[in-house]
């Protein structure tokens, strides 16, 4: 007997096959092997019925014979045709005990029996399932099998333009710039930031969300504004700002610039006669949403002699 194939419970891990006679490898706790030979019924050999305990590199030699029955090739036939649904599921079949496999849509002729059909979707947004058929003797049979859609979507509607959106800790780009997601039924921790140069600004935005397969999530988000503003006004007009011992060349130039709120310690100093002309202090308390304002005036320290 020859054009033997296998199977077993935890997967058959290699096969060399020499005339006569072939090389099966195998775990060393496996618990079942099946044999199938074109024309012959199956044949599975339970391990713990047949006294085989298996030992790594162990050696196990079975002898196999069999009387072929003419009859399986044709009068005990039927045919099968098998559809999965929908096709974004991209399913992939394994019939239990026979080494047939495939992905829809599958035809093929069987044995006439009952048989178990794993069904197993590469989709993530799909369940596995298990399906029973019954191949008639000479009969077409046909089974649409509909798989179970097990996802929902997520709306969100930010104010603010860029955001940036992390699902479990994980920047996510469609949610980030499609503002929408298809996700898994679960619980899923979101947060939002904003994005750009003025990023820092706004606090970020973080919710848990429970999404139920068929079901849409809407949320409009509102990332709060912490910043305020400080706009000065001194004479004269060429001066040196400072932010905490720090120059700033915005406030120096355009007398305005954006500060997230609390305290900020300012400085302001004649930018070309530094020695000649005294310096302003002031520590200013940035509010949420409003400006603050500070006037001034750099006086001379110089005075006029007559002669």
């Amino acid at each position: 007997m020859e054009g033997f194939s296998y199977d077993s419970y935890n997967g058959v891990v290699r096969v060399d096959k020499k005339p006569g006679q072939d090389m099966v490898y195998i775990s060393s706790n496996e618990r079942a092997l099946e044999i199938f030979c074109s024309g012959y019924e199956p044949l599975k050999i339970i391990m713990q019925e047949v006294g085989i305990v298996l030992n790594q590199k162990d050696v196990w030699i079975i002898k196999i014979s069999g009387e072929k029955k003419e009859e399986l090739l044709s009068s005990r036939k039927g045919h099968f045709s098998l559809k999965i649904l929908p096709e974004e599921a991209h399913a992939h079949f394994k019939i239990e005990g026979l080494p047939v496999e495939g992905t829809s849509p599958y035809e093929a002729e069987l044995i006439a029996g009952k048989y178990k059909f794993y069904i197993n979707p590469k989709s993530p947004f799909y369940n596995n399932k298990v399906e029973e058929l019954t191949i008639k003797e000479g009969e077409t049979t046909e089974k649409v099998v509909e798989m179970e859609d097990i996802s929902g979507h997520l709306f969100i509607n930010v104010s603010q333009t860029p955001i940036k959106v992390f699902i479990d800790g994980e920047f996510d780009y469609g949610l980030s710039t499609e503002r929408q997601k298809r996700l898994v039924r679960g619980e899923y921790k979101i947060r939002v930031e904003k994005d750009g140069d003025d990023s820092t600004f706004y606090l970020p935005h973080e919710e848990t969300i429970k999404i139920e397969k068929g079901e849409e999530i809407r949320r409009t988000i509102h990332l709060e504004d912490v910043s305020g503003y400080l706009e000065i006004n001194f004479s004269p007009k060429d001066i040196m700002a400072y932010i905490n011992g720090e120059y700033d060349e915005e406030l120096s130039s355009k007398f305005r610039k954006r500060l997230i709120f609390g305290k900020y310690d300012i400085k302001i100093e004649s930018k070309y006669h530094v020695d000649s002309y005294s310096k302003f202090y002031k520590t200013v308390n940035i509010e949420k949403g409003k400006t603050e304002i500070i006037r001034g005036e750099l006086t001379p320290k110089y005075g006029l002699i007559s002669l």
